[in-house]
């Protein structure tokens, strides 16, 4: 058997009940606060990062879901402030249609709680449907936390209608959060790969990618109207960029021992470094507001291949595009151990390899390896071994 505590007096209640002194009791970080749960003795209590203090459907069905995950085959027993929120706007009364089932298991002591799952669909049925089909297209695993953060407009003016998906690449079902007043907060499990969109007709952001969500606190969108300011920019740009991956595909060791192949390809990218470094003196460092995303990310790929005095010069026009949310900070973090490893200093997230004598790729040298991983989940970066994966043969 297993509790779900939604509020501090329900958890309470069930700590103090003989009958639940071993059983699984978990609880919103509403019910208990970070420094109580830290101080106390109980291990057998579970708590959310996030609150379940008048909680949306979906949050409470997604905490449901990862108990139920946790404790397969197990009775949930649920505060019942959760059907009085359920019904809420059904024009039925909960208490007319509920009756806790606390006598007939021998839980008198614990007036506040209803048993769910086993017992609600031959007891509940009509809340039973209310509430299976958000629980599963819950995430499947992993314990929920809490994305949130500020939407900022280019134009200084939010569009209508803007919504916030979590979608797993994993195959998982998309998780939808809610946005009111500038402000959006979803909960999506701890684990996984999750890329975080907006969505508003007409307008784009650029997507965030999430790889360990619990060392997250705040991620913010810049949105913009899809009719960029700069459309001509754009359009040059993300022709250069394509010639820049064109000029790459396919090529592996073998062809960079090509000196007739390097040379041409050397002379491409001092070409579109000339045509970049123009537009930056005369406009400065593209920005996702006027000329969009994909335009974006095509200078920065120009520029990582460009000289390294170039790439220098870039990097605090980046550090200033990430600060306004017009870059990436994973694609600012590649720049940085390109130019710190161009400086025979160690890289900071562990992106740069170079080939050893055998022929095969060899990490070059991080600075406080022990803490990569943080660093790069900060900057939407995969774990440094998921990333290294990439290069085996």
């Amino acid at each position: 058997m297993v509790y779900l505590a939604l509020t501090p007096q329900g958890l309470q209640e069930i700590l103090d009940t003989p009958e639940a002194a071993a059983a699984p009791v978990w609880c919103g970080a509403n019910a208990l606060s970070e420094a109580e749960f830290a101080k106390l003795e109980r291990s057998n209590v579970i708590r959310f990062t996030y609150s379940l203090a008048n909680a949306e459907k979906a949050t409470i069905q997604r905490a449901l879901w990862t108990i139920e995950e946790h404790h397969p085959g197990e009775r949930i027993w649920v505060e019942s402030v959760i059907f009085e929120d359920l019904l809420r706007g059904s024009g039925t009364s909960a208490a007319g249609r509920l009756q806790p089932v606390t006598a007939a298991c021998d839980f008198s002591s614990i007036s506040n709680w209803l048993i769910f799952f086993n017992d609600m669909m031959s007891r509940f049925t009509r809340i039973v449907f209310a509430v299976i089909p958000l629980i599963l297209a819950a995430p499947a695993s992993g314990l929920a936390v809490e994305l949130s953060g500020t939407i900022y407009s280019s134009t200084g003016k939010l569009p209508p209608g803007i919504g916030v998906v979590a979608e797993s690449p994993d195959g998982l079902p998309d998780i939808v959060g809610k946005v009111d007043g500038g402000r959006y907060r979803i909960d999506v499990p701890d684990v996984g790969r999750i890329r975080l969109r907006l969505k508003a007709s007409g307008w784009n952001a650029a997507t965030k990618y999430v790889w360990t969500p619990k060392r997250f606190n705040a991620l913010d969108f810049l949105i913009y109207p899809a009719e960029v300011p700069e459309a001509a920019l754009a359009a040059e740009l993300i022709e250069m960029g394509k010639q820049d991956q064109l000029l790459r595909q396919g090529v592996g060791p073998d062809k960079l021992q090509d000196p007739v192949f390097v040379k041409h390809m050397n002379d491409d990218d001092i070409r579109r470094e000339k045509r970049l470094s123009a537009i930056i003196n005369a406009k400065g460092w593209p920005l996702t507001s006027t000329v969009g995303d994909a335009a974006v990310h095509a200078a920065w790929e120009i520029t990582q291949h460009a000289s390294p005095a170039f790439l220098k010069r870039c990097l605090p026009l980046m550090q200033d595009a990430v600060d306004k949310l017009e870059l990436a900070p994973g694609l600012f973090a590649l720049s940085v151990d390109r130019v710190r490893v161009n400086e025979g200093k160690p890289q900071v997230y562990g992106s740069q390899l170079h080939t050893g004598k055998d022929g095969k790729l060899v990490l070059d040298p991080i600075e406080d390896r022990e803490h990569v991983d943080i660093r790069r989940a900060t900057a939407g970066m995969e774990p440094l071994a998921d990333y290294l994966k990439h290069f085996e043969k």
